[in-house]
């Protein structure tokens, strides 16, 4: 799409006053999958900007409409929630971003399956959350659990994985637990 284009740019301004002008094309049928994807689109933009604010409204609107056309559990839906949930976690709404990126991540369980990438990479995002929030036993747990399961699915080799020993390792550090991250840490710059 042109606003994309226009973003990937830099015109952030320009790509904005696009997608509003999209926007008002579709004004009265906000329930229309375009007009879900220019909420979003918005969103992102937004985001980009660290106009967390708006963002946060746009997603909103994203997320209550893709809802409506497409049910909670659809795939769409719940990266908007997930996205949302990113966006509460930049205005420091950890509380409402926790329980969001819980209900998307429990939703790619039921329908993806617990070794999906996507819900691997979901654990991966809660876990970020949970360490920002100083839950750090529940972050390191999950992330351990994250980074069993990007084994098995994608291998020791993949950069998703080799990413996960490293956050583990910060995550251990943290907690003063300097033996395993140092064989964590190892082990990613061994791969």
């Amino acid at each position: 799409m042109l606003s994309r284009i226009i973003s990937g740019r830099g015109d952030y301004d320009r790509a904005v006053k696009l997608l509003f002008e999209l926007q008002d094309l579709f004004e009265h049928s906000l329930d229309y999958p375009v007009a879900i994807s220019i909420y979003g689109m918005l969103a992102g933009l937004y985001d980009r900007q660290a106009r967390y604010e708006e963002a946060e409204k746009s997603y909103r609107q994203a997320l209550e409409s893709a809802v409506k056309v497409d049910g909670e559990e659809h795939q769409n839906t719940q990266i908007y929630m997930s996205n949302l949930a990113t966006v509460l976690l930049a205005r420091g709404k950890y509380e409402e971003a926790e329980e969001m990126k819980r209900r998307a991540l429990e939703v790619w369980q039921r329908t993806l399956g617990v070794e999906h990438p996507t819900t691997l990479g979901g654990m991966v995002n809660l876990a970020a959350l949970l360490e920002a929030s100083g839950d750090l036993n529940a972050c390191e747990e999950l992330n351990y659990r994250a980074h069993r399961g990007l084994v098995r699915v994608l291998g020791i080799d993949h950069p998703d994985t080799l990413s996960s020993l490293l956050n583990l390792g910060g995550i251990l550090m943290d907690q003063v637990k300097y033996g395993a991250a140092e064989k964590s840490l190892s082990q990613a710059l061994e791969a």
